[in-house]
């Protein structure tokens, strides 16, 4: 009979030998995403959109500020060298997690400053620091992640993770949003930065707790050579390019989503909450799972054509969105529960299997920096960027395409979804997969989803 371990709160089959310190580890891991999740949906979400909203950030200052995380990635090519030279690199992992939450609680503070102040300078700066502490978290987790998690359950172990922190989102989300709703501003930013921080930290402390296997460090080597090696290898090359392209096509646009929900289309924080984040994280737990098994059974490319063709479709309904009325939004976010969760899961299982494990660290902080900084932070700054140029050629006005009448936001919207398509018919077909399970042909994968609808009817 096969063994079978609880990872969270998804039962994983143990079809290989596990040891106790390993079970140990991803327990750890999994539940340092509890708290992890907390500090994401308020640092990235409603709340952070909400805050720059009322200290009237302009839309290039609002793409700014969203795009440091992914800037700070910059950081991690000398983080690598650092996290080299760790016998434990959980020590990274505390110290960079605990910096990070006690700069989010002064964010928090600022929030309290007068106009004349400049509030809004005190928020790049530490959020510039942040980000820079956020590059060092997300590195050292990768490495550790290819350390303790074994590669053939990484795809389900990974959405098992993923689900445990959507769970800590559901749980929270309408609290925070209550108390951005009911608590007098500015201290209801105040308060809800501060449990961002306070998230920040746990999660660096249980995330520090992991037992690594003792190895010695590696020695040094010239970053010629080894930037040499990553670039005669094809498969890792076009992985980053791939994801470069993604990230641009996926991130110019969807930072604006709340900001278009909780501004022209007039949402409520608790609105927002329960009509969209609710259902996104709802529809999210069923699917992940589902997820996890789909790219160990196909493969990521497989999953990179069926997933990120529906996240293309999807994205047009906001072509229908019009003022006060929530259908669109909600469908948006439902329908995107279906497919968003599967984006992290192949980035993080595609970041670990496309890296050799002796130079891990090197290969992931490489990946890191082109794929965040040049996809995700020019994104998200592009996006201001044209946004801003938008709104000075139509102002509040609509533009007319064909038999849509669109404004600024459903113009993005539209761009971003172009771009997604071209990304997957011309660069998804050259990526190189380390090792595929079995051939996943169209018909293959088609079966295996009828399937797998066939067994949820039947547990109903």
């Amino acid at each position: 009979m096969q063994k079978r371990f609880y990872s969270g709160l998804s039962l994983l089959p143990g079809d290989w030998n596990a040891e106790e310190p390993v079970r140990r580890n991803l327990s750890l891991l999994t539940a340092s995403m509890i708290f992890s999740s907390i500090w994401l949906m308020i640092s990235t979400e409603a709340p952070l959109t909400g805050f720059l909203s009322a200290l009237h950030a302009s839309d290039f200052v609002y793409g700014l500020i969203m795009s440091l995380p992914y800037f700070g990635a910059l950081f991690q090519l000398p983080g690598s060298g650092i996290l080299a030279r760790l016998r434990r690199k959980t020590v990274l992992y505390r110290c960079a997690g605990i910096v990070r939450g006690l700069l989010w609680i002064a964010i928090g503070f600022t929030a309290l400053l007068p106009a004349e102040k400049h509030p809004l300078a005190a928020v790049l700066l530490l959020a510039s620091a942040a980000a820079v502490c956020g590059a060092f978290v997300n590195m050292t987790l990768t490495t550790l992640l290819g350390i303790v998690a074994p590669e053939h359950i990484l795809g389900r172990y990974l959405s098992a993770r993923n689900r445990v922190g959507v769970l800590a989102d559901l749980g929270c989300g309408l609290l925070l949003s209550l108390l951005l709703d009911h608590i007098i501003a500015p201290y209801n930013y105040a308060l809800v930065f501060g449990i961002a921080g306070l998230g920040s930290i746990a999660d660096a402390c249980i995330a520090g707790l992991v037992e690594e296997p003792a190895v010695a460090p590696p020695p040094r080597r010239a970053g010629g050579p080894a930037l040499r090696e990553m670039l005669h290898n094809r498969g890792f090359v076009r992985c980053v390019l791939f994801w470069v392209a993604w990230n641009f096509s996926y991130y110019i646009a969807s930072p604006f989503n709340a900001k278009y929900c909780l501004g022209p289309l007039e949402m409520s924080f608790t609105q927002f909450t329960i009509g969209c984040n609710y259902l996104y994280y709802a529809v999210t737990i069923f699917a992940l799972p589902r997820w996890g098994r789909f790219i160990d059974r196909f493969g990521c490319k497989n999953t990179i054509y069926f997933a990120f063709s529906a996240i293309g479709a999807i994205g047009m309904l906001w072509l229908f969105a019009k003022p006060g009325r929530l259908l669109i939004p909600v469908l948006f976010y439902g329908l995107g529960g279906t497919v968003w969760c599967v984006v992290e899961l192949l980035n993080q299982h595609m970041m670990i299997s496309q890296t050799p494990g002796e130079e891990r660290h090197r290969y992931i902080a490489a990946y890191s920096v082109f794929s965040m900084v040049l996809g995700q932070g020019m994104a998200t700054l592009c996006g201001g960027a044209v946004m801003g140029l938008i709104d000075r050629a139509i102002g509040g006005g609509r533009w007319r395409i064909l038999w849509f009448e669109l404004d600024k936001y459903q113009l993005l919207f539209t761009f971003a979804c172009v771009l997604r398509f071209a990304v997957i018919f011309f660069l998804a077909p050259r990526l190189q997969e380390k090792e595929v399970p079995l051939r996943g042909t169209p018909g293959a994968i088609f079966r295996a989803l009828r399937k797998a609808l066939s067994r949820t009817k039947k547990e109903r």
